[in-house]
């Protein structure tokens, strides 16, 4: 329980007592920033806005610097976070109570000794379990940092590895913020089985089998942040509205590495199954690569057999290791993703079969491309007719307005095609993965290409999307953007001829923060993915980014270390 969690240590704040003026003032600051952030989260369960709680949370502190708090902390008394909540609260009610007149200030601290009766009681009030849980989070999240780092020390890495993955992952993915977890009672739900997915495990030896599943509420309604309940949604709505059906296909490009060389955080090119050879450089559709890793590609061939995934072209990319796999053509939408996201499980665990990890990292490595996963789509009537085929794309005007519905749709999709922080390192100038709004004809400097070929195959390939989104949502974005421009007609402009990364097009956010604010104030993506949703991912995308940013990295040390 939060309340049994272990408490603020009595000896930093005893010894921020003992220091002079100065010192007490230093020490109280780096006491203070230990709950920075659980009691910002208190804040946001009260109501305020990111912004606001941070000025709130800003002046709180800067006020309580100047006040003697350590005078009156006594480990007898209760929990030291206690008293540091009750004096937020108050300060925020004395500012709420003055924010209205035409001249004041900050807003005064109450005064604390008055405080000393009720302190134990407001952890627990009206956002007091929020702060509780981040405060142990963040406690939680310093002792595995420790761990780690003996780990790393006593040369037990991979011990720490497999610690990771069966007790600290399934721990920590919890995101509270988003009220999905605590706020309901952490709830059971229902999942139901998605009929004829259940296939057989091929790579494990003891007779296995896995299926999907679709998250529901008790009363059977479909989960809002289900993502393939979220697809099927709109889906559904192109074929009611439009009487068309979405049509596509999933290309993924992924990475083979060194398993060892991965695991510790230096990921290279694995060896070659056949024989000793490493690459080491650019070769792009290189046959000998296939020739190289021949029995990884037999093994996974025969599982996609097996599970019935209707894989198509292999071929080696453009960098060492990378590789990219088709899937064919489904009329069903949601078995062309049901489908992609069973070949990324399928592909990972034949790769480790063969003693090598696979990775879908949108960017693994600075020197080399990054990896995207590209949908091919189109929209069909009720015979199986293209409806985009065309011999001259630009005369197709469902066509055109499908691709101008993306366009304008772009920008607040991004957070759905580039969801991680690593996912925006892939967006570099010829880099092979698009900066821009744009869309031409058998471009692949451009985020929406027609690709060549005859007239009755005419689509659109989508190539914003890295190899770590999840198709699902990739999907339901496009659909969402492609009814949008056709009902509303939008016109996509001309085509980019020639190299679309020197051509001005249309922006799209270039790196994670601006994506988050993108989507959340997105006016197209809310009305098709719901409110709740949009607000709900922006939460777990902010909180994801708070974890990752708050960690210092190497090269954080490499570069700052001894220059500032």
């Amino acid at each position: 329980m939060p309340s049994q969690f272990p408490t603020t240590r009595w000896s930093l704040i005893a010894r921020a007592s003992r220091e002079s003026p100065v010192g007490s003032r230093e020490q109280m600051g780096e006491l203070l920033a230990r709950y920075w952030r659980p009691m910002l989260i208190h804040l946001r369960f009260k109501g305020l806005s990111q912004e606001a709680a941070e000025d709130v949370l800003q002046d709180f502190m800067i006020e309580l610097l100047d006040q003697d708090l350590l005078s009156i902390a006594d480990p007898q008394k209760g929990k030291f976070r206690s008293l540091l909540l009750t004096a937020l609260d108050r300060f925020l009610i004395s500012r709420l109570r003055h924010q209205n007149a035409a001249k004041r200030s900050p807003g005064a601290l109450a005064s604390l000794d008055a405080m000393e009766a009720d302190q134990t009681q407001a952890a627990e009030a009206d956002g007091g379990l929020a702060f509780e849980r981040a405060w142990a989070l963040d406690v939680l999240a310093e002792a595995l940092s420790r761990l780690e780092q003996e780990c790393i020390a006593s040369a037990e890495l991979v011990r720490w590895q497999i610690f990771v993955e069966r007790v600290v992952l399934p721990l920590m993915q919890d995101v509270p913020e988003t009220g999905l977890v605590f706020d309901e009672g952490d709830r059971d739900m229902l999942m139901w089985p998605v009929p004829g997915s259940m296939v057989r495990i091929p790579w494990i030896d003891e007779p296995s089998a896995q299926y999907l599943a679709a998250v529901h509420d008790l009363d059977g309604t479909p989960h809002f942040f289900d993502p393939r309940s979220v697809l099927e949604k709109i889906a559904n709505r192109i074929k009611s509205d439009l009487n068309m059906t979405p049509v596509g296909a999933v290309e993924l490009e992924f990475y083979l590495m060194d398993r060892a060389a991965a695991f510790a955080g230096k990921p290279t090119a694995p060896k070659a199954l056949i024989n000793e050879f490493k690459p080491t450089q650019y070769q792009a559709y290189y046959l000998q690569d296939l020739d190289d890793y021949q029995p990884f590609f037999k093994d996974l061939y025969a599982a996609c057999e097996v599970q019935g995934l209707p894989a198509k072209t292999l071929i080696s990319e453009y960098s060492p290791g990378q590789m990219e796999i088709v899937l064919r053509h489904r009329t069903d939408i949601l078995k062309a993703c049901d489908e992609g996201i069973m070949l990324k499980r399928l592909i990972k665990a034949i790769a480790e079969k063969h003693g090598m990890a696979a990775t879908f990292m949108a960017k693994p490595y600075s020197e080399w491309t990054g990896s995207g996963m590209h949908i091919h789509i189109s929209l069909g009537d009720a015979q199986g007719n293209n409806l985009f085929a065309a011999e001259d794309a630009t005369k197709n005007e469902l066509l055109m307005n499908s691709i101008g519905g993306l366009k304008a749709a772009m920008a607040e999709s991004m957070l759905i095609f580039a969801p991680n922080a690593n996912s925006y390192r892939r967006f570099r100038r010829n880099s092979y993965a698009p900066v821009s709004a744009s869309w031409g004809i058998n471009n692949r400097t451009v985020s929406l290409r027609v690709p060549a070929g005859a007239a009755n195959a005419c689509h659109i390939e989508h190539r914003p999307a890295g190899a770590d989104a999840n198709p699902y949502l990739v999907v339901a974005a496009i659909l969402a953007g492609m009814h949008y421009g056709i009902t509303e007609k939008i016109d996509p402009g001309n085509p980019i001829t020639g190299n679309g990364y020197e051509r001005r097009a249309k922006y799209i956010p270039g790196n994670w923060f601006d994506a988050i604010d993108a989507f959340g104030r997105a006016s197209i993506l809310k009305e098709y993915f719901g409110k709740e949703f949009v607000d709900t991912y922006c939460t777990l995308k902010e909180v994801e980014a708070d974890r990752f940013f708050s960690e210092p990295t190497a090269r954080d040390f490499e570069w700052y270390l001894r220059t500032v």
